[in-house]
């Protein structure tokens, strides 16, 4: 029997946006959250007075009509354009070209909760005056659907379009199913994230029904998770959005000077960054099915135009080894790559829950790690800097997230 395997693409984020009560932009809400401030504040969407609920995180400043014209604001929920706002912005950081992607490759994973409060409010207006008053574009200003229908109309992709809600996981859970997106091939590129806006009088009358929202009136007091007198969470609103991307996607139309090219003198390119993950797994990965290298094996340091050493891995590098270091083009960088990443896949495959437990001398190594802490390293370490890679490549591209 054929045996069927699958080799997973490594992915990162380039790009983020972000609409919140500490700030609307990626750049207010770090500053937000390192200077310890709180978005917490009285209800002022609405008259609160009569509720036993007086805090929620509100969304402060947001005008709409910066990010889509007034047409489109009218004809949208405030969840809508929050989505679409955040999505513009992660887009921009990520210098995602449209006019040169397949839009059909291109998708939004969004989730949410659409807008309940509409439902309610269109309610009222169908007790009161009729059917025939109801807002005739209240369905798609409150489905769930319509979050990602819309930001996948506004940016032009045509790809898996979603949206989906599973409570406080439902953040996580968009960007795990835009993984699996990714990592089947169905898209190229994911917009995934989610987007909330329901400080209103039935989401905040609801949630306090269940006993799940703090009654403190005092914002600095309401959200104590860890506390021994913690009464409850703070209802929120806002939106965070992410592009994912394959890592040969993003590398994908880069030159050797794009690939080369350092903030500063004594800062990694793109290049390096993405030769040095791979090295580390190459290397971690031979003695442990007891085989050469690859980089030695199949003559990779020849086409890479380095020194014939399983050492040459990036580790202590120092900037002027940084300055001397020279990427060869994005296809063979990737083709590297793809062959560490497939001799990886294959020797996962023959691991049993017990083999993760086996400890695994190294000589870098001590006390020597468990297998599967191993693995987690060389996880982490890839993680690690294909994230700075991707940020880098927005900075050559022209945009530093945080204001560089």
């Amino acid at each position: 029997m054929m045996e069927r395997t699958l080799t997973l693409p490594r992915i990162v984020i380039t790009g983020m946006g972000a609409i919140t009560p500490l700030g609307l932009s990626v750049a207010e809400y770090w500053q937000g959250l390192v200077s310890g401030r709180s978005g917490i504040g009285p209800i002022t969407l609405f008259d609160a007075s009569a509720y036993p609920v007086k805090v929620a995180a509100e969304v402060k400043g947001f005008d709409p009509e910066q990010y889509m014209p007034p047409k489109r604001v009218d004809r949208s929920s405030r969840c809508i354009q929050f989505a679409i706002a955040a999505a513009k912005m992660a887009i921009e950081a990520a210098q995602l070209d449209m006019s040169r992607e397949k839009p059909e490759k291109v998708g939004v994973i969004i989730a949410t909760n659409g807008m309940i409060s509409l439902i309610t409010d269109e309610s009222e207006v169908l007790r009161k005056r009729g059917p025939m008053r109801v807002d005739p574009l209240g369905v798609t200003k409150t489905s769930p659907s319509m979050v990602t229908a819309q930001v996948g109309l506004t940016i032009g992709a045509k790809g898996p379009n979603t949206s989906l809600n599973s409570a406080c996981a439902s953040g996580s859970d968009a960007l795990g199913v835009a993984l699996d997106h990714l990592h089947l091939g169905h898209a190229d590129v994911i917009i995934a994230g989610g987007s909330e806006a329901n400080v209103s009088p039935i989401g905040i009358a609801g949630t306090a029904r269940m006993g799940a929202l703090s009654r403190e009136t005092n914002p600095a007091k309401a959200s104590r998770p860890f506390d021994l007198n913690r009464d409850g969470f703070v209802f929120g609103e806002g939106a965070g959005i992410m592009v994912l991307e394959t890592l040969e996607h993003a590398l994908d139309g880069l030159t050797e000077d794009d690939l080369n090219w350092q903030p500063k003198p004594d800062c990694n390119s793109i290049g390096w960054l993405t030769w040095h993950l791979t090295r580390v797994q190459d290397g971690l990965i031979a003695p442990l099915i007891g085989e050469e290298q690859l980089w030695l094996k199949d003559e990779w340091h020849a086409k890479f135009g380095r020194p014939p050493s399983a050492e040459d891995v990036g580790a202590g590098h120092t900037p002027q080894d940084l300055a001397a270091f020279k990427s060869p083009d994005a296809e063979t960088l990737l083709d590297y790559h793809r062959a560490v990443l497939e001799r990886s896949r294959r020797y996962f495959t023959t691991l049993s829950p017990a083999d993760l437990d086996r400890e695994i001398n190294l000589p870098f190594f001590q006390p020597p790690p468990k297998l599967g802490v191993l693995l987690i390293i060389i996880l982490s370490d890839n993680l690690q800097h294909a994230g700075q890679a991707a940020y880098i490549r927005g900075m050559r591209q022209g945009i530093g997230w945080l204001g560089h």
